[in-house]
């Protein structure tokens, strides 16, 4: 059965011209814009929540 198929059977596939997806192409900045804002950590070094420290639902929309 493997005879009958060659090493680059999928490779047309996945040839430009067969993907469907050309167009423009985003306007992109040439460097990315700083961050605003400060990060405060939430966790000591073993995980654990600091105190003070809102314990969120896991599943917010289900409850």
């Amino acid at each position: 059965m493997s005879s009958s198929y060659s090493a680059n059977q999928y490779a047309s596939a996945f040839i430009s011209h067969r993907l469907q997806n050309w167009g423009e192409t985003k306007p992109f900045k040439e460097r990315p814009s700083a961050r605003v804002g400060h990060t405060s950590f939430i966790a000591d070094d073993r995980g654990h929540l600091l105190p003070g420290v809102k314990v969120r639902t896991l599943y917010p929309l289900f409850s």
